[in-house]
C-alpha cells in the first residue's frame, strides 16, 4: 500500500493522485484526507472530506477520515461518530459519481421519499437514520406535507405537486 500526503490545496489533488498512482504499480492507494486547508481547526473533517471527495473520485483507493479534532487532540465518542458519518457521505458521493448502481438507487429512493414527504422512508435511506429522525422531531411537530426549511406555504415540493394536479 502506498500512503499520499495528507495536506494539498484543492488545485493539487488530481496532480498528487495521478503522479501517486504512476508510482505505486497498481498497489492499493491511501491519502491522508487529504486536509485542503489548515485555518479549520475543530473542522479539520469538513476539510479533509472536501479533499477526499475530490482524491477519491480522481482514483485514491482508500481514504482516511479526519476528525474534527484532528491536530489538536485525541477524539471523545462524538467526535469519531461524526467523522464516521461525514466520511461515509463522502463515500457515497464518490460511488455516486463512479457510477454505483447501488448508491444511485438509494439516492433515488430518499429523493422519491421526500418528494412523497415520506418521513419514515427518508430516514431509513439517510445515513444517520437516528440522527435524521432525532433532529426531524426536534424541529417539526408533526409529520405534514412540507419541511421546515420553506414552511407549508413556500415548500416547493408542496407547490408543484398543487399545481402539476389543478382540475
Amino acid at each position: 500500500m502506498i500512503e499520499g500526503p495528507g495536506h494539498i490545496p484543492i488545485n493539487q489533488i488530481e496532480k498528487n493522485v495521478k503522479i501517486a498512482i504512476k508510482w505505486c504499480n497498481d498497489a492499493p492507494l491511501y491519502f491522508l484526507g487529504p486536509l485542503v486547508s489548515d485555518i479549520a481547526i475543530g473542522w479539520d473533517d469538513v476539510c479533509g472530506a472536501i479533499g477526499a471527495a475530490m482524491a477519491g473520485y480522481f482514483g485514491v483507493s482508500l481514504l482516511c477520515a479526519v476528525g474534527p479534532t484532528e491536530h489538536i487532540g485525541l477524539p471523545n465518542d462524538d467526535d469519531i461518530k461524526r467523522e464516521c458519518v461525514v466520511f461515509n457521505i463522502v463515500k457515497h458521493s464518490i460511488n455516486i459519481a463512479k457510477g454505483f448502481k447501488d448508491e444511485i438507487e438509494r439516492d433515488k429512493n430518499l429523493s422519491i421519499a421526500r418528494k412523497n414527504f415520506d418521513w419514515e422512508k427518508q430516514f431509513l435511506f439517510s445515513i444517520d437514520p437516528e440522527y435524521a429522525r432525532e433532529k426531524f422531531c426536534k424541529l417539526n411537530k408533526n409529520k405534514q406535507e412540507f419541511c421546515s426549511m420553506c414552511g407549508e406555504e413556500f415548500c416547493a415540493m408542496r407547490n408543484t405537486k398543487k399545481g402539476l394536479f389543478k382540475c
